[in-house]
């Protein structure tokens, strides 16, 4: 092989060289690239998931107001405002995540904010139920007919005491003993009355007081025969009394049986349903479960998110110094083979030289013994 041929070969075999330390280089730079292009968008999901975490806990928040909340209206504005609000920012939280998938996402990473979205939607069902028992509000209902009732009542006792409290002037001028024995009876009867109609307002406490069906039912009945008992005296005072005093039982009469029955009969539906009760029961039935599967679910992911990341992260260090290395050593390689081959380049071409000087040499002697036998 021609010397000519000899230093294509070696240069060519340098940039061969050179060629592959720069390909090892671009692939650990390239690794190295994906790798933290992959731990950014594991991070920005893990900031997602942390954002759906604080949306849970503010729903939380906000049924927490809306229940111990007593106005309607702010029950009502919590529920189409702030529940709708939180939906659509939970809306657009999950569609975000979906933008942080890698290019070749699995079907694993793809079902994933679809389930969320399905278990989210579960659960702000079940708190709208929440909010409408709440809203009914039928224990601070209760209580409002309650003091209506008990104000009626009072105003129905103030009266008739002026009855019982008859003056003794009054009872000197009636000589007949059967009018005495009347006005006796009727004093006993209004007496009667006002005790039924105090036991009234007391079982109606009762009623909105307890908690316990079997008791509540015990008092709606012993209520109802404590009102019939009353409908009886007065319909006896107005047998008994005639003029001004016959014409207010008889008002009596209306009052308790279109007033105060009707008042009575939506003051029990009221206590007896409770509709904050009913509320409660289904959120600890059933909101409570639906968020903690929600959170867990969302959990897992952050966990799963936090350890991918710190793989990628080791997997990231583990090709940066394979970038490092490969370069070093390749530079190494390519320095020692590059002194190697210009040694023997060197002492190819010093020992051609050589030859061609000793040749002259021979040919220079050629010439001056020709020229002295010339």
């Amino acid at each position: 092989m021609s010397l000519a041929s000899k230093i294509y070969c070696v240069v060519a075999l340098l940039i061969a060289v050179a060629l592959g330390i720069a390909g090892l280089g671009i692939y650990s730079l390239n690794n190295l690239s994906e790798k933290m292009e992959h731990s950014s968008l594991t991070a920005q999901r893990l900031g997602v998931l942390s954002r759906i975490g604080d949306e849970l806990w503010k729903q939380v928040s906000d049924i927490k107001d809306l229940v111990m909340s007593t106005d309607e209206n702010e029950m009502a504005k919590i529920k189409t405002q702030q529940f709708a609000a939180n939906d659509e920012v939970m809306k657009k939280v999950t569609a975000e995540y979906d933008t942080y998938l890698p290019p070749n996402a699995g079907a694993e990473f793809t079902g994933r904010m679809p389930k969320v979205r399905a278990q989210w939607d579960k659960y702000l069902a079940i708190l709208n139920r929440v909010a409408d028992f709440s809203i009914q509000n039928t224990k601070a209902k209760a209580e409002r007919l309650l003091v209506e009732i008990s104000g009626i009542y009072t105003n129905v006792d103030d009266n008739l005491a002026k009855f019982v409290n008859i003056n003794e002037a009054e009872v000197e001028r009636i000589n007949d003993a059967d009018e005495l024995t009347a006005l006796s009876k009727r004093t006993i009867l209004v007496n009667k009355l006002r005790v039924r109609l105090l036991k009234s307002q007391v079982i109606m406490a009762n009623i909105n007081a307890s908690s316990d069906a079997k008791a509540t039912d015990a008092y709606v009945k012993e209520g109802d025969e404590t009102m019939k008992e009353a409908y009886a005296f007065v319909e006896e005072l107005i047998s008994l009394t005639t003029g001004e005093r016959q014409k207010y039982y008889t008002d009596l009469k209306n009052i308790l049986l279109e007033k105060i029955r009707p008042l009575r009969m939506e003051f029990t539906k009221n206590a007896i349903e409770d509709s904050n009760v009913k509320g409660m029961e289904i959120y600890e039935k059933e909101a409570r479960p639906a968020r903690t599967e929600i959170a867990d679910y969302v959990n897992g992911l952050l966990d799963n998110g936090i350890k991918l990341v710190n793989e990628l992260a080791a997997e990231g260090n583990a090709a940066a110094n394979t970038a490092i290395y490969t370069t070093v050593i390749g530079s190494i390689i390519g320095l020692v083979l590059g002194a190697v081959i210009a040694i023997v380049i060197i002492r190819q071409l010093t020992a051609s030289l050589n030859k061609i000087i000793a040749g002259l040499g021979d040919s220079s002697m050629q010439v001056d013994s020709a020229s002295n036998q010339i």
